[in-house]
């Protein structure tokens, strides 16, 4: 006997409110909402997820919400383990709860508003119950991995690769594969990493990862911590020029009045390239991607010329000039970098003056 053909797909879906639609004799409608379109495109530039882990979400007066029983319901329809829907569905809700969290529209379903009954079986509930304290553990990872999932978009181009040695770090630092062991997940990386929370809008994450006070930081494992604030691919030398002309003029006192104005303006392109990291990113190509890199270029004669004087100031085993960006830019920028050094040779050393240590450090205490 013939298997039975699955029923015929009668939807295209865009995004939400955005669908083609045929009929069973042919004909084709479309309904659209062009604010909901325009918000969905993305120019193909973030990485492809299998919608069944697209969010469910309720849109109720044009806003949509997140519909965490909708959505376990679902995954678990979808053959999704119950045990790691369970999981997903949590490190959503968990990531979902800090302020701003946006979702990205076109990776959602929707779903009618009210409540929906999530069914599990009473042999997962007893896997979760009595594994109460690892389950808490992965939701708890979840705004690292959100963090993590936005740091290599803006240092890779994707949520996740599992070539990167930062996710088997992660890994490591946790002893996951142990904690997640007992909770019977099955092949959980590519989900969790990857999957669960790509959802969550690509502008966001990064803004997270980027942003110097970052409503993550204490709430994030070290793995992650100690990487933020990142910089989008590309961007890398206007930051370390900043912090080593910074480093020349204290040590180098002589430098300080030609110094101060050129600081402040990397300051306001550093502050620029973090407003809005994903503009600036060699691996997202933008329509305004190649104008923003143009202003990085400008930077690298600076870069080099700064480099060829931290040679000259610094011990070679600095951190400093241990940076790839910033040694790559002065061997394409030979005379620059050998202008740079012989500068660096002609200044002294900052004489320190009697109040040496209130001058470097005075401001760092304030009354309360």
């Amino acid at each position: 006997m013939a298997a039975a053909l699955p029923p015929p797909v009668t939807q295209l879906v865009f995004a939400q409110g955005c669908h083609f639609t045929r009929a069973v004799a042919g004909s084709v409608t479309i309904s659209w909402d062009n604010g909901i379109a325009v918000a969905a495109v993305k120019g193909a530039s973030v990485d492809y997820v299998d919608p069944l882990y697209y969010m469910s979400v309720t849109n109720f007066n044009n806003e949509v919400s997140y519909s965490a029983t909708h959505d376990l319901a679902r995954l678990i329809a979808g053959n999704v383990r119950p045990t790691l829907a369970m999981v997903i569905v949590g490190m959503r809700r968990v990531c979902l709860s800090f302020e701003g969290a946006t979702i990205n529209i076109a990776e959602t379903h929707t779903v009618p508003v009210g409540v929906n009954d999530s069914t599990i079986s009473e042999d997962d509930w007893r896997i979760l119950t009595t594994n109460a304290i690892p389950y808490k553990f992965l939701l708890d990872l979840g705004a690292t991995i959100m963090g993590m999932n936005g740091l290599s978009l803006m240092l890779k181009g994707h949520n996740y690769l599992d070539s990167d040695s930062m996710w088997d770090r992660l890994e490591s630092a946790t002893d996951l594969s142990t904690v997640a062991a007992p909770l019977a997940l099955g092949d959980y990386a590519d989900v969790i990493f990857h999957d669960a929370l790509h959802a969550i809008d690509a502008e966001w994450k990064v803004g997270l990862v980027a942003n110097v006070t970052s409503p993550l930081l204490g709430h994030v494992n070290g793995v992650l911590l100690k990487r933020m604030p990142g910089v989008p691919a590309g961007t890398t030398l206007v930051f370390v020029t900043h912090a080593a002309l910074t480093e020349l003029m204290l040590v180098r006192g002589a430098v300080k009045t030609q110094a101060e104005p050129i600081l402040e303006g990397l300051a306001a392109l550093q502050a620029r390239i973090r407003a809005s990291p994903l503009d600036w990113c060699t691996v997202f190509q933008r329509a305004v991607t190649a104008r923003n890199l143009a202003e990085v270029v400008k930077v690298e004669p600076l870069g080099a010329f700064v480099y060829g004087m931290c040679t000259k100031v610094f011990e070679k085993k600095v951190s400093l000039l241990k940076s790839a960006a910033f040694k790559n830019n002065s061997q394409r920028h030979v005379g620059m970098t050998k202008l740079g050094a012989e500068f660096g040779e002609t200044l002294a050393a900052a004489e320190l003056g009697e109040n040496a240590l209130g001058d470097l450090f005075g401001n760092l205490f304030t009354a309360a």
